[in-house]
């Protein structure tokens, strides 16, 4: 369950927690056979195969003149971000690319990480020395298209037990008719003399002439229809709506661009044009529920259901989301929706296996790391660069320039006094606001008061005040002529 907690009460985030747990917990094992085997491959693969990535990440970057060291740090289980914190702090790194293993952008998985590797360059000196720059999506890195594309081309053939590049073999239907000519057949007969023999020896010759008779034959073979191909279903992680719709969260956007670019592949591949459809799978709350989140969807159960109503035959799974096996692959996607496909009339049911430690994720990995070496070796901040281009920009990113942490403290973008001892300007500034306030309150409510005991007496101290005034400009421009 997903719970929103006010922000006065965040000691109620474990106890909560601990509760749902408890309550979510009853009759999960009988519920959900074959889950927790699942978990046990999945969890003590996923992090050899993690770390293998990052080793072959390293050669590769070595091969191109790049000498990087790997680092793996997990959100929700060892190691943790501030054990790989440590690490970093101990091997003497002093620059930092931030590689996400989520080719997606979104805030509850790549921005999560992110948010508490940002605490840590509030908090920790020693780790905010560290020059750091973030790729946050790497999803249009052409190796990273071409891998799934080349894993769906061979999910295709498996579903349909023909290559799909290959023109599919005629169907006894689809062959062409043979037709039969019927030719006249040669005259044996003796040669006859006289009159009649020469006009029998006419007809024939005539009867030879004439262009040959075609016999179609009596009966028409059936017309089957074409079987429609098979359906791609990309399979992603949901999250709740109100990301998306208040947060600008561009998840969803992104895994519609992927789609695109993996199937326009797919096309380039085999030549041909396969429907797809997206659904999200791990929504928590039921959409029936009340008063709970809702989540993006369709869900991939509604979309399995609707293509076997529609009299889809054959229906390949393309884990969008995943790029490890894990207990949404090897449990929902191989154990749940292979049965419910199976129960929706569905006869082929293919998985596409998730990347993993692929070489073709690796060349994708490299090229996204390649493209943000400049930025991580800029001496200066992109946005200090793109204020002084003078490229337009929205205010708030102006005033985030103020706030930014780098070694020598926040930028400034002109030369900033301290008053009040203040070093941040926006406190300052608020400072003197609220004391002019007061000093203007203070004013008037004096002048309100000595108005009252003595009449005209303020106006009076003005207009000589003004006559002071006059007085002085007119010296001033006697002494400049």
């Amino acid at each position: 369950e997903v719970v929103t907690v006010p922000k006065g009460l965040p000691w109620a985030k474990r106890p909560l927690a601990w509760a749902i747990a408890r309550q979510s917990a009853r009759g999960l094992k009988e519920s959900t056979e074959g889950l927790l085997d699942a978990v046990s491959v999945s969890e003590s693969a996923q992090l050899q195969i993690v770390r293998d990535q990052g080793v072959a990440l390293e050669a590769a970057l070595s091969e191109r003149g790049v000498h990087a060291q790997s680092f793996v740090a997990m959100r929700y289980w060892s190691p943790y971000i501030a054990d790989a914190v440590e690490e970093i702090k101990a091997a003497g790194i002093t620059h930092l690319l931030i590689l996400p293993l989520y080719p997606q952008f979104s805030l509850v998985t790549s921005g999560s990480s992110l948010r508490v590797l940002e605490d840590f360059l509030d908090n920790d000196p020693d780790f905010s020395a560290i020059k750091n720059t973030v790729i946050p999506s790497w999803y249009m890195q052409p190796a990273y298209v071409g891998a799934i594309a080349h894993g769906i081309v061979a999910a295709l053939e498996r579903a349909t037990g023909v290559d799909p590049g290959v023109q599919q073999p005629k169907t006894q239907d689809a062959e062409k008719r043979e037709v039969q000519v019927e030719e006249p057949e040669p005259d044996a007969r003796p040669r006859r003399g006289g009159p009649l023999g020469w006009f029998a020896r006419r007809r024939t010759a005539a009867r030879r002439a004439q262009p040959a008779q075609v016999k179609l034959p009596t009966r028409m073979p059936k017309v089957q229809p074409v079987p429609a191909p098979p359906t791609v279903l990309f399979s992603c992680a949901s999250l709740p709506e109100k990301y998306v719709t208040e947060l600008g969260d561009p998840y969803i956007e992104q895994n519609e661009l992927t789609v695109e670019l993996v199937m326009a592949r797919v096309q380039e591949l085999t030549g041909r044009a396969f429907p797809h459809v997206i659904g999200y799978q791990g929504q928590i709350a039921e959409p029936s529920v009340p008063n709970r989140i809702q989540w993006v969807g369709p869900t991939v159960e509604e979309e399995v259901r609707r293509l076997g109503a529609e009299g889809v035959s054959e229906l390949v799974v393309v884990p969008l989301s995943f790029l490890f096996e894990q207990r949404g692959t090897l449990y929902l996607q191989d154990k749940v929706y292979r049965k419910l496909a199976a129960e929706s009339g569905i006869k082929s049911y293919e998985r596409v296996p998730t990347l993993g430690a692929d070489a073709q994720l690796t060349d994708a990995l490299v090229a996204a790391v390649e493209s943000a070496l400049p930025s991580l070796l800029e001496t200066r901040n992109p946005l200090e660069n793109a204020v002084d281009m003078g490229i337009p920009m929205h205010l708030t990113i102006v005033n985030d320039l103020l706030q930014i942490q780098q070694k020598g403290g926040p930028v400034q973008l002109v030369p900033q006094e301290q008053p009040w001892g203040i070093k941040d300007p926006v406190q300052a500034e608020l400072i003197n606001g609220r004391v002019a306030m007061a000093a203007l309150v203070i004013m008037v409510s004096q002048g309100l008061i000595v108005d009252q005991f003595f009449p005209n007496l303020v106006r009076e101290l003005l207009e000589g005040a003004m006559a002071v005034l006059a007085a002085v400009g007119r010296e001033s421009g006697a002494a400049a002529s």
